[in-house]
């Protein structure tokens, strides 16, 4: 049923569309100082839920928070369908990741520079990094001290955790007690967005402080149809509520925040991308952008298992267990409820031309199978080691631990684009994850180092085998088999809108965040991003955030 139009329609400075980790921020930044007006739309609804705010309930957030895409089969995984789920909640990915916090290799935003990016090498984004965070060591030249988002390591030290990080050293793996600190070889404790044992958010920490101001109103459940536009001058928003059509003008900019899938769809709907495509669909082209919805990146990666000897958190978060696990959160604010997915991570090695790392790792003292009530034991067995949608799992029975791992700088790209004009539609995702053979080199490489790290001195006291279906892998053949037939992704898409100079025809927007062809309407969001971070990317999109508010600033 096509929504009703209604005759509502208001008139802020700015209208932020998307209230996720990068829209929380610019609304905190833009209404700061009480002299501008800004509306933020957000398509879902409040953060407060116990799952939400409590680290341990990750696996039980609701699936209502999530905007489920459904990707075209991949011929390079065996004709695999993802689905890729993205928060659909004030904080977006914040209020629904794994916590982990990892800001990248100076490297990264050096590459972004040389590709044009002026003005976002490492020098240029490390005051944003800075500005954003409070890190729980205090602030020093390269960490933030006095930022909103809060950031802490793991508060459950777990001996399990403490062999791995030993095991790694034996391996020739150097700790590191801060990776986020500028070198990222070696191996250490993870870096969380957590404040006081509790998911901190961009809804908490950017947001909820913000919602105080009178000059900004946050509407939910807003879902945004298009960008209005006067000739090539963004003018506002249309958006759609409980079935009714309604509009946001705007005397400044429109600010599209709404992440790396859904902020390309919206330029595409609005009339900016390649110009014949928009036009087969009878779309009115506002501008001849190509790169809109081209250069998709995502890590790929790939998981595996091994049966030990102590106690992991499965047999941890049992009734007991969680009782026990209750009294220290509630006295200590440690223990099992603030766990995260990783507990310790490890980046190397080092690619000798750039000094990036070439494959990230993830431990976790814990294992988990897929949530199929009525599985035979056969099937469980089976899914119990290739398990990785974090919305579909539940924690195993056995003693388990876990490792992930995925090349940080994946050569692979795909597209989005529109199936039709209906913005009911989900769009058309084409992402070929594994087309470039040397990815797959990278993740055998990985591999073949988490097993040297379970086979180490420290290791071999509590590893009862490695599980299948890697157990008995040796040759590269087997390897790459077994990749492709299980390799996923690590929900960090990036690049669709991507920033560059001006003359290059292929970026979406400029270094000041600006869509080219087009006044009054910015990205600011991970769809800028010219190349993925080396880890996780939800620090690099906050200060992507950061950098860009205090542009529109003037700053």
């Amino acid at each position: 049923m096509s929504p009703q139009v209604d005759a509502t329609t208001s008139r802020v400075d700015y209208v932020i569309v998307g209230g996720g980790s990068a829209g929380c921020v610019v609304a905190n930044r833009l209404t700061q100082d009480g002299t501008r007006s800004v509306v933020l739309l957000e398509s879902g609804g409040s953060d407060l839920s116990p799952y939400v705010q409590f680290p341990a309930g990750l696996v039980n957030i609701s699936p209502k928070n999530f905007w489920h895409y459904e990707l075209e089969p991949d011929a390079t995984r065996n004709g695999r369908v993802d689905t890729w789920a993205a928060g659909r909640i004030l904080g977006g990915g914040s209020s629904v990741n794994a916590m982990l916090w990892v800001r990248g290799n100076p490297a990264d935003f050096d590459i972004w520079a040389e590709l044009g990016a002026k003005g976002w090498d490492y020098q240029g984004v490390l005051p944003y990094m800075r500005s954003a965070e409070t890190f729980e060591d205090g602030a020093s030249e390269v960490r933030g001290g006095a930022g909103p988002q809060r950031v802490s390591r793991v508060r459950m030290d777990h001996p399990l955790v403490r062999k791995w990080i030993k095991g790694a050293q034996e391996a020739g793996y150097p700790f590191l007690n801060d990776y986020n600190a500028g070198n990222q070889l070696g191996v250490g404790v993870s870096q969380l967005s957590q404040r006081n044992g509790m998911r901190h958010s961009t809804a908490r920490a950017f947001l909820a402080p913000a919602r105080r101001r009178k000059n900004l109103e946050v509407r939910e459940r807003c879902t945004v149809r298009r960008v209005i536009f006067e000739g090539t001058r963004a003018v506002g928003v249309e958006y759609e509520r409980s079935g009714h059509l309604a509009t946001v003008l705007v005397n400044e900019e429109v600010i599209l925040c709404a992440g790396a899938l859904a902020s390309p769809e919206l330029l595409l709907r609005s009339g900016i991308g390649p110009a014949n495509d928009l036009r087969e669909l009878g779309i009115d082209v506002v501008a001849d952008v190509p790169g809109v919805g081209k250069n998709l990146q995502e890590h790929p990666a790939v998981s595996m298992t091994f049966n030990v000897t102590q106690r992991t958190l499965n047999q941890e978060l049992n009734l007991w267990g969680s009782i026990k696990a209750a009294s220290s959160f509630v006295f200590q604010r440690r223990g099992p409820i603030t766990s995260p997915l990783a507990h310790a991570m490890m980046f190397g090695p080092l690619d000798s031309s750039r000094g990036q790392p070439v494959f990230h790792i993830l431990m976790a003292p814990l294992g988990t199978v897929a949530d199929k009530p009525h599985a035979t034991a056969e099937e469980l067995e089976g899914a119990n080691q290739n398990s990785h949608d974090k919305q579909g799992v539940k924690l195993s029975r056995e003693s388990i631990v876990s490792a992930y791992l995925a090349p940080v700088h994946p050569r692979a790209r795909g597209e989005l684009r529109l199936r039709n004009t209906d913005p009911s539609t989900p769009p058309i995702i084409d992402f070929p994850m594994l087309s470039d053979i040397q990815d797959i080199r990278d993740l055998t490489a990985g591999c073949r180092t988490v097993r040297e790290i379970f086979n180490t001195p420290t290791m071999s006291e509590v590893v009862v085998a490695e599980n299948p279906p890697t157990r008995g892998l040796n040759t590269d053949e087997e390897w790459e088999e077994y990749i492709r037939d299980h390799a996923f992704g690590g929900s960090h898409w990036v690049g669709t809108a991507r920033m560059g100079a001006d003359d290059d025809s292929a970026a979406v927007v400029d270094p000041q965040l600006r869509v080219r062809g087009v006044v009054g309407l910015r990205v600011i969001d991970a769809s800028v991003m010219p190349t993925l971070t080396s880890g996780n990317t939800n620090a690099p999109t906050i200060m992507v955030a950061e950098k860009g508010a205090a542009t529109i600033l003037g700053r």
